[in-house]
């Protein structure tokens, strides 16, 4: 993979997370940020624009999302995700109440998310900052992102 190809990855795996907390350190110091936005300019570098109006570049900052380990879901989290399924719509309060236990059960038991899962259930994990692999990418591991 080239340099320019991986901080395309990296600009897609933050505009996943739009909203989420980021801590960035440049020639100042060290601060965290709200993330609102990812731009690649024309030489592959990453843009990253930030709710108070910044923005930082790849090449001269070091920026890393503060994300959740899978292990931190909750119960109400999980009954939030089970309550937004379509499903849902025509389950009774118990169904959704045991559907979610068995949710919260399930993934505080893994370590991580298998890469052919749902795309619609990734997503709505990654909505509440839980981070997960992408596109076979460790982001930790990466350096992308902190725990």
């Amino acid at each position: 993979m080239t340099p320019q190809e991986k901080q395309q990855l990296k600009a897609r795996f933050f505009g996943m997370h739009l909203g989420c907390k980021m801590q960035a350190v440049n020639s100042i110091g060290q601060g965290e940020y709200v993330l609102s936005g990812t731009s690649t300019l024309n030489e592959g570098a990453l843009m990253l624009f930030t709710e108070d109006g910044g923005s930082f570049s790849s090449d001269v900052t070091e920026c890393k999302l503060i994300l959740r380990p899978l292990s931190s879901i909750t119960i109400t989290e999980c009954r939030q995700i089970v309550d937004s399924l379509p499903e849902a719509k025509t389950s009774s309060i118990h169904e959704i109440e045991e559907a979610a236990l068995i949710f919260y059960n399930e993934l505080t038991s893994i370590d991580s998310i298998h890469q052919d899962s749902p795309f619609e259930f990734v997503d709505r994990l990654r909505s509440i900052n839980i981070c997960l692999p992408f596109m076979g990418i460790d982001p930790v591991a990466e350096n992308w992102a902190i725990l």
